[in-house]
């Protein structure tokens, strides 16, 4: 479990396993080349969709329970660091929880 405030870009190349949290911006070419594992990534100004690399990944919206695992990867990075961005998340957290996006391999 990796969890990071921002990225450049070729975020989760070649990954083949575990949980990636951005709290932050991404460049381009998100999950090029990825085969497993799974990456929730703050989407604040909607442009992700056109980050991911469609060859590898696709972006789909949180479930429910997906939600709470995010949630508590945030506040075990938290109390890891007392980072100032992931407590503004964790106060605003209904209104961030929906800015999270999902990217996983293709099937």
């Amino acid at each position: 479990v990796a969890v990071v405030e921002g990225v450049g870009h070729h975020c989760c190349e070649y990954m083949t396993g575990g949980l990636v949290i951005v709290l932050g911006k991404v460049g381009y070419n998100v999950g090029a080349g990825m085969t497993a594992g799974i990456a929730y990534i703050l989407d604040e100004d909607q442009t992700l969709e056109r980050k991911i690399n469609t060859s590898y990944v696709k972006v789909r919206a949180l479930k429910e329970e997906e939600e709470k695992e995010l949630k508590y990867w945030i506040e075990e990075h938290f109390r890891a660091t007392q980072s100032p961005w992931a407590k503004e998340i964790l106060e605003n957290w209904e209104k961030f929880k929906s800015l999270f996006k999902l990217v996983e391999p293709l099937e």
